[in-house]
């Protein structure tokens, strides 16, 4: 079938349901492996058009619908419902947290959206918390699934699938909390990107995909669920918290199916590396495997190589990991590697780097710096280089911001015209070319292919040198494996004595068990490398407790958050290191002692459970940022039941509250069982214990225990 002769993502679903009505088109994986829900082009096609019925009783055509799902087949149900309908998507994520509903009420202020979708069980949950989501005035939130019975699906000559010209739905980009900008996707905006992926990617008929990335994120729908609806050939699907808990899943998933593509971020390469034993991967077949995409954050050359080393030699798989480049202001993808071509490298000197200048040079050297290419430029698509003060075009020699034109870049921002035009149109002052699009990129082209070199707000400038953060975080990163990879950010701070450079670096206190001493020499060891590598010092250097360096839902660094935090004192500080005294501060741990005899209980039986110092349990994070899942969780209740002598919830140990907030919770519930007559006697058999040891769980419960856990590590995320 020639999609260009379809005019949208929804007309081309419904061919599907015409044409190929019993192919499968998506099957949900859940944390044990097994296929929970399954979806052909038929029935996908059938449920979008009751949810298209159900939308269009309660809202007009062009109102914007909220979509609050978590991972699975629904949310994919109600998009191309609210594609038939009419509507205007808008995809988000259940809120968790009070950050994430002040994100998701500016997204509602921002889209004027009065309609949201969610599950059933969502709904629920988010009805019970309301008082903690104000974004719920004012919006009317359904379950599609609880009007099931009585929707029919709509007909077919009522479905929206010819305005080629309309919008597909706003992708809030991972802007500030309260100041989110919706871009405006197009129909044809959608068609055309779609259409590069599958010629780069080679995602023919016959391809089949594996996913895990979020679908309210720009590649998890477009490249992860829409491209395999865009061809015709299935995906498998399962949640990110499932790849993070269990990543030899994603890959005994692709050898399994037999899939052909897959795609994620540079980080899941790491975590695989680190996580699996090459010896589970001899014995599967990955000869169908032909494309591997990275994207969605800095690339790295080691990153792939020591992906590709856990595979069976027989393998190339380095030679299929693609490197790509795009925004959601381009819809998706602005270059993308070509499958069959290796990935490109180069590397340029630092010194005239610092001066925005380009020399190459043929090898590595201590004074040289290697960038990754990520792939050619899509077809009929105009990037050009630009001196990002001046708005002239660069030399070939030159590094500056990347602006891109043509039928990939998106309508602009929803009801923002100021920013659209700033933007969105923009021109070159002295060929006086556009309206381009400026992406905030810094990068340059050589030989066709597009090398990014860093965000223009994030670069520091010191001394009129210029510096970019991610290489600064990757080589302290590379110190010590207690400094977390991905979870650092190098930014400057204004100064009377000028620019100053600041390091953030997340500590993880469970691999770096050492006295104040060796804290301080790891601090000095980060100061000598920076100085060694870049020839700059860093002025302050802050090692902070876990899950501290706030990210985007992509997994990038918000640099311009911890700058503001640095400002605002706000990170919980392990460690702190000053340039000009090299005077250190150690956050001291609690003392045993000094704490209530109640919470020191428990302090020690977490330690013995997780095999921790008691030092190193602190009381305002939670059991599962101590590396607590629904096993440990299981072995801590049964331990407190014993020494407390009292019933306890497992929902108590594993939502996502601090240890101190646990512990007064359940000396509340001691204090109130004494007071009951039956409350001193030994719990008998028949009440102690609901739920049964570890050893004996059946499936189906250990699964509503991960699911549990499972719910608070995505709200983390």
């Amino acid at each position: 079938m020639n999609n260009n002769k379809l005019n949208s993502i929804a007309g081309i679903l419904r061919h599907r349901a015409m044409e190929t009505p019993d192919h499968q088109a998506f099957v949900f994986i859940n944390n044990r492996g097994e296929h929970t829900h399954r979806h052909t082009f038929a029935s996908l096609d059938e449920n979008a058009r009751k949810i298209a019925t159900i939308i269009r009783c309660m809202v007009k055509p062009n109102d914007r619908v909220l979509l609050l799902y978590p991972p699975g087949l629904s949310f994919i149900e109600a998009f191309f419902g609210c594609l038939y309908a009419g509507v205007i998507a808008v995809p988000a994520y259940p809120p968790r947290k009070n950050a994430h509903a002040r994100r998701i009420q500016a997204i509602v202020d921002s889209a004027g959206a009065s309609l949201a979708l969610s599950t059933s069980t969502e709904k629920t949950k988010m009805e019970r918390h309301a008082e903690h989501f104000s974004f719920l005035q004012g919006l009317k939130l359904i379950a599609p699934e609880d009007f099931w019975q009585q929707a029919e699906p709509m007909a077919i000559d009522q479905l929206q699938i010819e305005a080629a010209d309309s919008l597909a739905f706003l992708q809030y980009t991972s802007g500030s909390t309260g100041d989110p900008k919706g871009v405006m996707v197009g129909q044809d905006n959608l068609l055309f990107n779609l259409d590069a992926l599958q010629r780069h990617t080679q995602f023919e008929v016959g391809s089949t995909m594996v996913s895990w990335l979020p679908a309210f994120h720009d590649m998890g729908l477009i490249y992860g669920i829409l491209l395999p609806v865009f061809v015709g050939n299935p995906c498998y699907l399962m949640a990110p918290v499932t790849f993070v808990a269990n990543p030899l899943l994603w890959l005994l998933t692709i050898a399994k199916v037999g899939a052909t593509h897959a795609v994620a971020p540079n980080f899941a390469f790491d975590h695989c590396y680190k996580k699996i034993d090459p010896d589970q991967l001899v014995d599967l077949d990955f000869s169908n495997l032909r494309y591997f995409a990275n994207a969605a954050e800095p690339i790295r050359e080691k990153s792939i190589k020591n992906f590709a080393s856990i595979f069976p030699a027989q393998y190339d798989i380095e030679s299929i990991v693609s490197p790509a480049y795009g925004l959601a202001e381009a819809t998706l993808v602005v270059s993308c590697g070509i499958a069959g071509h290796s990935m490109k490298e180069c590397w340029v000197g630092l010194e005239d780097l610092k001066e925005g200048r380009l020399t190459y040079m043929a090898a590595q050297s201590a004074d040289s710096c290697q960038f990754v290419g990520c792939g050619p430029i899509i077809d009929d698509t105009d990037v050009r280089i630009v001196q990002p003060d001046t708005l002239e075009l660069c030399t070939e020699e030159q590094v500056g911001e990347i602006w891109v034109k043509g039928p990939t870049v998106a309508k602009g921002y929803w009801q923002r015209a100021e920013t659209t035009k700033e933007i969105f149109g923009a021109f070159t002052s002295d060929t006086s070319e556009g309206p381009f699009l400026r992406t905030g990129d810094l990068g340059f082209i050589k030989n066709g292919e597009l090398f990014i070199s860093g965000r223009l707000k994030d670069l520091i400038i010191i001394d009129g040198a210029n510096y970019y953060p991610q290489d600064i975080e990757y080589a302290t990163q590379q110190l010590h494996e207690a400094l977390t990879d991905g979870r650092g950010a190098a930014f400057s701070i204004d100064s009377e004595e000028g620019e100053k450079l600041i390091i953030v670096q997340e500590l993880n206190v469970r691999q770096f068990k050492a006295h104040d001493d060796e804290k301080s020499q790891l601090c000095d060891d980060i100061r000598h490398c920076i100085i060694e590598q870049f020839g700059i010092e860093a002025d302050t250097i802050l090692l902070v407790k876990k899950s501290s360096v706030p990210q985007t839902s992509s997994g990038k660094i918000r640099r311009r958050q911890c700058r503001q935090m640095f400002v605002d004192q706000e990170f919980p500080v392990l460690i702190e290191s000053k340039a000009a005294s090299r005077n250190f501060s150690i956050q001291q741990e609690p003392q045993a002692q000094q704490l209530p005899d109640f919470e020191q209980l428990l302090m020690q039986s977490i330690a013995e459970v997780l095999n921790l110092n008691l030092s190193e349990i602190d009381l305002d994070l939670s059991l599962i940022e101590h590396g607590m899942d629904s096993m440990t969780a299981m072995d801590l209740r049964s331990r407190l039941q014993k020494e407390l002598q009292m019933k306890i919830n497992f929902s108590n140990l594993l939502f996502n509250k601090p240890i101190r907030s646990i512990s007064e919770h359940l000396f509340y519930e001691k204090q109130q069982a004494a007071a009951r007559p039956t409350a001193s006697a030994a719990p008998n058999d028949s009440d102690a214990i609901q739920e049964p040891d570890i050893d004996n769980l059946t499936e189906e419960q250990l699964d509503q225990l991960i699911a549990r856990l499972e719910n608070e590590v995505q709200a983390q995320s």
